[in-house]
């Protein structure tokens, strides 16, 4: 972290990592016979907020203070289950 409370692009770098890793969990959940579909959702979700942290941080744009939240609609997967 910078003298200004910003993340480095290094660290970039390791939340692409983790997002990626966050992302082939949830592939593998979602292959599964028996889950439960909000597991899949909430971790395509972490990978979303990484990723997106990751672009914030290698154009050292923000301060990471707490958690940016991107919520989905409770709806989402009741419509993708009524789909399957």
């Amino acid at each position: 972290m910078t003298k200004q409370g910003k993340f480095t692009k290094s660290y970039a770098h390791e939340l692409l990592r983790i997002a990626k890793q966050d992302l082939d969990s949830a592939q593998f959940l979602s292959k599964q016979k028996s889950l439960r579909v909000e597991n899949v959702f909430l971790l395509a979700q972490q990978a979303l907020e990484k990723s997106l942290k990751a672009v914030l941080c290698w154009h050292e744009m923000v301060r990471f203070s707490g958690k940016i939240k991107i919520p989905l609609h409770p709806s989402t997967s009741k419509n993708i289950l009524n789909k399957a």
